[in-house]
Parts: C-alpha cells; sequence; structure tokens
C-alpha cells in the first residue's frame, strides 16, 4: 500500500525512495533511532579509518588495516590519495558535517518523543471546538457553521489550512500558533 499524505489541497503518494522522516508517522522514534545509529556508525567508522591513515605505516600496510575494518582495496586506496588541498583520508568539514546531522537527529528524537507522549486535548473557546492532536502533530480548530471571510483570512495568515478530511482547519503544532490561537480565541 502506497501511503498518501496530505499537502496543500492536494492529495499527494509519498514516494516509496522518499526517506523523509515525518512528525506524524507511527514508527518516527524507531526511524529517528535507527537514523542515529547509522550515523554514530559512520562517525566512528571516519574515526577508526583516519587514525590507520594517519598512522606511521607504509601505504600497505594502511590499506591492509583498512581491508581489515571492511573496506574494500579500490576505496582503501582511494582514501590515501590526497585531495585538492592535500588532505589525506576523511577531512575534518566531513566529521564535523556528519557530527551536526547527528545532533540534530537527536534533538529531533528528543522532540518527538516530547510531542508522542502528550495527551490529546479538546476545549471550546467561544463556541468553537478545538483540539491539540500531538499524535497527528496538529493543531485543528473545528468550527459549528464556515466562518466569516476576515476569519479565514487570519487563519491562513497564521499558517492554518482547512483540511476537507478532517473538517476543520488545522496546522502544525507549533508554539506559535497555539499561543496565536488563544491570544485570537480570547479576543473575540
Amino acid at each position: 500500500e502506497i501511503p498518501l499524505r496530505l499537502v496543500g489541497s492536494e492529495m499527494c503518494i509519498r514516494d516509496r525512495n522518499n526517506n523523509a522522516i515525518y512528525t506524524e508517522d507511527e514508527d518516527s522514534i524507531e526511524r529517528l533511532e535507527d537514523k542515529i545509529a547509522f550515523l554514530e556508525q559512520v562517525q566512528q567508522a571516519m574515526k577508526d579509518r583516519n587514525k590507520i591513515i594517519r598512522a606511521k605505516l607504509s601505504d600497505d600496510e594502511k590499506v591492509a588495516r583498512l581491508v581489515e575494518l571492511g573496506m574494500n582495496e579500490q576505496d582503501a586506496r582511494a582514501l590515501l590519495v590526497p585531495d585538492f588541498c592535500g588532505r589525506v583520508g576523511y577531512p575534518a568539514y566531513r566529521l564535523a558535517n556528519n557530527n551536526a546531522t547527528l545532533r540534530t537527529a537527536r534533538k529531533r528524537l528528543e522532540s518527538v518523543r516530547r510531542l508522542k507522549s502528550q495527551e490529546r486535548k479538546e476545549y471550546d473557546i467561544n463556541g468553537v471546538r478545538v483540539v491539540e492532536n500531538p499524535q497527528e502533530n496538529r493543531f485543528q480548530i473545528f468550527f459549528n457553521e464556515k466562518p466569516a471571510d476576515d476569519t479565514r483570512r487570519k487563519l491562513r495568515h497564521a499558517g492554518y489550512r482547512y483540511s476537507y478530511e478532517n473538517g476543520c482547519w488545522q496546522c502544525y503544532m507549533k508554539q506559535w500558533t497555539v499561543s496565536y490561537t488563544h491570544l485570537r480565541a480570547h479576543e473575540t
């Protein structure tokens, strides 16, 4: 089965080759954990290979040790060839970039865990049903009837879109949208 995702006002098919991890996915926590484990493995492999490359060994000994770590001989020899700056092995920017990606993934995992652990909240504000739905990462507003043009304009301006599937105005759960909605609802 091909998963569908509502994007704007169109139903789009989520590409089978799309590796993006959406917060609202059922398996987002597991996929983020897998991504973190993979990035940690890559980081450690680059460090281990750089240690061998920087060791005071002959090139053939370096290649032999790199092959022991699981590299093929051609890739091991390619690591010993200096790049345009004269660097051999993995340059510092590759390690730094991978480490930054790892740090970002860890923060995102923590954020998704916090969001998924929240309870769904429903309440009424001035006759309008408001739902904080963290499992779907949505803040939803249900009106009894079609809101006025000015109200719809303000909702769009605040990042809300009408969901025909759910019959409500909704946006991603962000702190500023929740605060904005509470502020606007109490103004009327």
